[in-house]
């Protein structure tokens, strides 16, 4: 039996063939020829590429936003005056994505004692099962997802986690640097201890075998609320 030949046709994916233009916000190009696969592939890209740009509808608390502002602000006044960081853009350019990166880390997004809003009820869905490293890179994705509209006891957890996957995949871009890598897999490492944050919510949440949610007042005892 013949092997069966993939077909190649215009790929015009923003996230690789095509180019944004600043002045129209548009991405134009007349794309490239591409593989079923590397096309599926590019796809993929432009999904993560939409969920980047959903970073505009999320607005931290305003402590919590001036913070991550005043330290970025910081470090990036700082590297203005490094005459070593002019000579070495791309050296300087890691260091701002390192800079930010530490500031999101210092800032919290969730509570103990106020719950986050999933789309779909814990106590009707299950064990909560950890993402693989890839989906670790989809930005409020899956059955865990939390809701986005009108909700701000979601949104320093849904801003923070939109930022790191862009970080993380702007580095994916940079190439295989040592600084790059290594700045990559901790943004992984953090987006896993996002993710375990989420778990210890979904899991109070569950409330056992009883259809209660668990809630940590801070105190001794928990308190129950019937679903």
């Amino acid at each position: 039996m013949p092997a069966v030949r993939s077909v190649s046709k215009i790929c015009k994916c923003r996230s690789h063939c095509t180019t944004l233009n600043p002045a129209t916000g548009l991405y134009e190009g007349e794309g490239q020829l591409h593989t079923q696969g590397t096309r599926y592939n590019h796809a993929r890209d432009d999904k993560l590429l939409k969920a980047r740009e959903k970073i505009k509808k999320f607005l931290l608390p305003r402590k919590v936003r001036s913070t991550a502002r005043s330290q970025l602000e910081a470090s990036t006044s700082a590297h203005a005056a490094d005459d070593d960081d002019h000579r070495h853009p791309q050296a300087n350019w890691l260091k701002r994505i390192h800079n930010e990166f530490a500031a999101y880390c210092e800032v919290p997004v969730t509570s103990p004692t106020v719950p986050l809003v999933f789309n779909h009820h814990p106590a009707h869905n299950g064990e909560y099962i950890r993402p693989s490293k890839d989906q670790l890179l989809l930005p409020n994705f899956g059955l865990y997802s939390l809701l986005e509209k009108r909700c701000h006891t979601n949104a320093p957890f849904i801003a923070t986690e939109n930022r790191l996957c862009e970080l993380a995949f702007l580095l994916s871009k940079e190439g295989t640097s040592d600084e790059a890598s290594t700045l990559y897999n901790a943004i992984l490492e953090e987006l896993a201890r996002l993710n375990r944050q989420k778990e210890h919510h979904w899991e109070q949440q569950r409330g056992g075998s009883s259809h209660k949610v668990v809630v940590n007042t801070g105190k001794a005892d928990f308190t129950l609320l019937s679903l």
